[in-house]
């Protein structure tokens, strides 16, 4: 996603839900971009910071990124977060869960 497309989203979305603001005031857009790198950046976590396992869960699925910008796929279970952690070597992390569409899970 890059600021065009959270532009042209700013202005669908206030053209749809929105219609008796217009013009667009550069304000509206700025403000909607501000909160949509919020939302993204809210999702990944420093290293540091330990995942909440829901319930019984007992696995989960983690998006993570290493220090050289690549991301990888890892599923790890409630015991195995520091193991993990050191093999790894990654800075940031991401629960799949915070990254679907409504809050809903995906199951196989």
């Amino acid at each position: 996603m890059n600021r065009e497309t959270i532009e042209q989203a700013a202005k669908d979305y206030v053209e749809r839900h929105y219609p008796a603001c217009h013009p667009f005031k550069e304000h509206d857009v700025n403000v909607f971009m501000q909160g949509a790198r919020w939302r993204i950046n809210s999702a990944w976590h420093d290293v540091g910071e330990k995942p909440k396992f829901k319930g019984k869960v007992e696995e989960s699925s983690f998006l993570v990124l290493r220090k050289s910008g690549e991301c990888g796929l890892i599923q790890v279970g409630k015991d195995d977060w520091a193991d993990v952690l050191e093999l790894t070597k990654f800075v940031k992390w991401a629960d799949v869960d915070d990254l679907l569409p409504d809050g809903k899970e995906v199951r196989p």
